[in-house]
C-alpha cells in the first residue's frame, strides 16, 4: 500500500480594514481559478444556503419585530390607527380603529359625513357620532371598544371624514 500524497495549502485570512487588504472579493475571484469545479461547486452550494439563512434571519426578526409591536398593546385597548376605507365596489365602506373593521354601507356613511359637515367643532361632531352609533350601530362602540363621546379616535374620524368626503 503507498501512502498518498497529500499537499497542504495555506491561507491567510486578513482582517477588515487592513491597508493592504485587495478586497475580500477580489480575494474571492483569485482563489477560485486555482480550485477545481466539484470545490467550486461546494462553494455555490454554501454562498446559496448563507444567503437562505439571511432570508430566514430577516423574515424571523420581522416576525419578532411584529410581536413585539403586538405585545405593547395593553389588552382591552386599540393601536392608535384610524382610517375609512372604500370596500369593494363602493356601496360598502370600513372605518378601521386599531385591530376593528367596522363596516358601512353607503346609506350609513352619508350619515356620518352628514354629522361631520354639520359642525366645525370636532368635540361636537364626534359627540354627535357617539349617539349615531348608540342608536344605530351599537355594534361599532362594542366592537371598537370606543369609550364614550370624548373618544379620540372619534375625532379622527371626524377629520377623516371632512377631509376624504362630501355628501350633497
Amino acid at each position: 500500500m503507498t501512502q498518498k500524497k497529500t499537499v497542504k495549502r495555506t491561507v491567510s485570512v486578513k482582517k477588515k480594514g487592513h491597508p493592504s487588504q485587495k478586497g475580500p472579493t477580489k480575494e474571492l475571484h483569485e482563489l477560485l481559478d486555482q480550485l477545481d469545479d466539484k470545490e467550486v461547486a461546494w462553494l455555490v452550494t454554501q454562498a446559496q444556503t448563507m444567503l437562505y439563512n439571511r432570508k430566514v434571519n430577516e423574515v424571523n426578526e420581522a416576525a419578532r419585530n411584529l410581536a413585539e409591536s403586538k405585545k405593547r398593546v395593553t389588552p382591552g385597548s386599540t393601536p392608535d390607527i384610524v382610517d375609512i376605507i372604500q370596500a369593494g365596489s363602493g356601496k360598502s365602506f370600513n372605518i378601521v380603529m386599531g385591530n376593528a373593521r367596522l363596516f358601512l354601507n353607503l346609506e350609513e356613511l352619508k350619515a356620518l359625513v352628514r354629522i361631520a359637515q354639520a359642525t366645525g367643532d370636532a368635540g361636537d361632531a364626534s359627540g354627535r357620532m357617539y349617539r349615531w352609533f348608540d342608536r344605530e350601530r351599537r355594534d361599532i362602540i362594542i366592537d371598537a371598544s370606543l369609550s364614550g363621546p370624548g373618544d379620540s379616535r372619534l375625532v379622527r374620524v371626524y377629520h377623516l371624514l371632512k377631509e376624504k368626503f362630501v355628501v350633497d
